[in-house]
């Protein structure tokens, strides 16, 4: 596959992400010689989740969190591949950990006693080069949970190009404000708060989900690119205090939960193995279901769960953070203000939301508390504290 994409998209970098191993099948030798063929098929650039993987009687979610994180392997695979390049990703709780993996320790100036991944940081500070027989999976030095190895290397192998953090930004994105500064030393970053953060996502969504409560057109937005509609004035007499104009005419629908479209029913439910002539039947199914039960609803219930979901998190470790999911998940099934678009649903949510909440700054990196850091590691194991 990777030699195919290589040949037909020669002027477009092919990438893999991958695991250090499968089941039994986790020996470095194993690892060089599944990246060598994929080099030499075209591949220059890696992702590597640096958990090996298990096939059979473990579910997706364990995956990600029972097999014990090898980082050191990584940094090897980097030193055995010099003209490839490569991004680590696997149970990176924040920019503390992100900075001292991808920069190496020895560049990194630690300002302040959390900047560490593990509890004996001062132990684990070694060079990864030649310290296969102290650092090792089980590893007692780390001193994490499932005897994971989470040692940064002192110097960074200079093909490895960054990190990947996934359930971090799923958990709490506002980690992310700091990325500017605290990560790529800038003066600055752009916002300095929620409200900051959210205004500028609201006007990301009105431009990639245009709202539909203006123009006579009968197609759906569902899907990315939205359909380019011809509007019959700037706003409606529901969004007009907020996009401005005289107002018009807004369908308004009362639809209770027994009525309403479901997500599961309507919006995720996958036709497999099939030929596309009957997924295109199936997704023509599914919006004639949609129109029937919401005949007025132009923007679909998954493009408004989607268009929220990257902001969940936002109010992470805060008192009512809660409170904000819930009042996403209200308006989000709000049919008088659907048409309105998902960045206007997602202004009506922040209306719910205490000025304090919205303008409180945000806490810089070096002085998050050791709770505001999720970390993902897995379940204990003995001789791992």
């Amino acid at each position: 596959m990777v030699q195919s994409m290589s040949r037909n998209v020669q002027r477009i970098p092919v990438s893999v992400k991958a695991r250090i191993g499968v089941d039994d099948q986790e020996s470095m030798e194993y690892l060089v010689d599944f990246i060598g063929r994929l080099r030499l098929a075209g591949c220059h650039r890696f992702v590597i989740h640096a958990r090996k993987v298990f096939l059979n009687g473990i579910s997706p979610a364990n995956n990600r969190v029972v097999p014990p994180l090898n980082y050191p392997r990584v940094f090897d695979l980097c030193d055995r591949f010099p003209d490839c390049s490569f991004v680590i990703n696997g149970g990176i709780p924040g920019l503390r950990a992100a900075r001292l993996i991808t920069y190496g320790t020895s560049n990194v100036v630690n300002d302040h006693p959390n900047d560490k991944i593990c509890e004996q940081q001062d132990l684990c500070d070694q060079n990864h080069l030649g310290d296969d027989i102290e650092h090792k999976v089980p590893c007692m030095r780390c001193n994490v949970s499932n005897g994971s190895c989470v040692a940064p290397p002192i110097i960074a192998p200079h093909n490895l190009r960054g990190c990947m953090l996934g359930r971090a930004a799923m958990d709490n994105p506002a980690i992310f404000w700091d990325v500017d500064r605290y990560f790529y030393g800038e003066d600055r970053n752009p916002c300095q708060n929620r409200r900051q953060v959210l205004l500028k996502y609201c006007e990301f969504l009105e431009d990639l989900y245009p709202r539909r409560c203006c123009d006579n057109d009968s197609r759906l937005t569902g899907k990315m690119p939205a359909p380019i509609v011809i509007k019959e004035q700037d706003s409606c007499n529901i969004c007009q205090n907020v996009y401005g104009g005289s107002g018009g005419v807004c369908f308004h629908e009362e639809i209770d939960s027994s009525t309403s479209a479901s997500r599961n029913d309507l919006n995720n439910s996958k036709v497999k193995g099939c030929s596309s002539e009957e997924r295109n039947k199936s997704n023509e199914h599914k919006k004639s279901r949609f129109q029937k039960r919401c005949p007025n609803a132009k923007i679909t219930s998954r493009v408004v769960d989607r268009a929220l979901k990257p902001v969940h998190g936002i109010c992470f470790g805060m008192p009512n953070s809660r409170k904000f999911r819930r009042d996403c998940d209200r308006l989000s099934r709000d049919m008088s203000i659907r048409n309105c678009g998902p960045g206007f649903i997602l202004r009506k949510v922040m209306e719910c939301m205490s000025d304090d909440m919205l303008d409180q700054d945000f806490v810089k990196t070096e002085n998050l508390a050791d709770k505001d850091v999720v970390s993902h590691f897995g379940p204990r194991i003995q001789g791992c504290n």
